[in-house]
């Protein structure tokens, strides 16, 4: 049976989807672009690309149809994208394995599991990769990072660039494969070692909180918290990150949580958006950012990279990776 019999046609795919709203481009929508091939032969990925992979489509159908894998095989039949900014992505790739320019991890000894940086974090937020380290060091983990690790391919496969993808995947493998336990702060990262490494890796979420017992919190002051769940932690991990999130950052003295309307609506960093799209990756970051405001935070708090850096693009609002939050309120 073809996946799209499957579909009965309730729209809330359509309804759910954060980018189709911005009316940019000529984006057709999740269930659209899942029936290419009979409605809309004459799409190109410039079409596709307005997609953010956020995931919620899925999450929503009732049919269980995986509307992104739809989009992913679509991009890659359609590549390759000609979007300046994903151009500059893949110079970047092939200059210095990494998905954006500034400095690399620096390589670390440690005796527990393989901290994996990605690469937004050690070259745009290195207080957010020294504070990832700070407290796993505080919950007794150890982490090393070995040298010579590149970009996980996430970011190029994501605007369908497969090969490319591979080529990163297999400069990685060697180095992976040789630790006991891999973990780092970017979902995506995750989510490409888990899918297409084959490795069982953790978010720092699930492995900050696994190790909870051992984490002493410092006094704090009193501070409103608003907690983003990036789309490809809480979608894609796991929809178990959301309450792991929600714990360490209770388990912090000062820290009162204030919940957002929507605290699960993509941010616009994720699928190539950003890159490709930086308007409309912009309105949905301001989106997000009004909505930490009007629950009175003071703090907007993302457990990924990436979203930090959509976020604080839009001005009037302190926007910090968990992992940085935590280790600034740790012994």
């Amino acid at each position: 049976m073809r996946i799209m019999d499957r579909c009965i046609k309730c729209g809330l795919c359509v309804r759910s989807c954060p980018t189709i709203s911005l009316r940019q481009g000529n984006f057709p929508g999740p269930r659209e672009v899942a029936m290419v091939p009979l409605r809309h032969p004459g799409l190109e990925v410039e079409d596709l690309l307005l997609c953010s992979m956020c995931y919620r489509c899925r999450s929503v159908c009732p049919s269980g149809i995986d509307l992104p894998e739809a989009m992913m095989r679509m991009r890659i039949e359609a590549a390759p994208s000609t979007r300046d900014g994903h151009q500059r992505l893949l110079g970047r790739i092939a200059a210095h394995g990494r998905s954006v320019d500034g400095p690399s991890a620096r390589p670390r000894r440690g005796s527990g599991p393989l901290f994996f940086p990605g690469c937004v974090s050690p070259a745009r937020l290195q207080d957010g990769h020294a504070g990832a380290l700070a407290v796993l060091d505080a919950a007794g983990l150890d982490p090393y990072v070995p040298d010579g690790l590149v970009c996980c391919g996430a970011p190029v496969r994501k605007i369908g660039e497969i090969e490319r993808a591979e080529g990163l995947r297999l400069r990685n493998l060697e180095l992976l494969e040789a630790a006991d336990m891999v973990v780092a702060s970017c979902p995506g990262c995750v989510g490409e070692l888990n899918e297409h490494y084959g490795i069982g890796a953790l978010h720092t979420v699930e492995a900050l909180y696994e190790a909870r017992h051992r984490l002493k919190p410092a006094t704090g002051t009193k501070v409103k918290v608003a907690v983003h769940h990036p789309c490809h932690l809480s979608r894609g991990v796991g929809a178990h990150t959301r309450e792991q999130t929600a714990q360490l950052l209770m388990s912090l003295p000062g820290v009162h949580l204030v919940e957002m309307d929507d605290p699960s609506a993509c941010c616009g960093g994720g699928g190539g958006l950003m890159a490709g799209y930086p308007n409309a990756s912009m309105e949905l970051a301001k989106g997000k950012t009004n909505d930490a405001k009007r629950s009175g935070a003071e703090v907007l708090v993302a457990a990924c990279p990436f979203c930090v850096l959509s976020l604080r693009r839009v001005p009037g609002m302190t926007v910090v990776g968990l992992e940085e939050f935590m280790s600034s309120r740790m012994r």
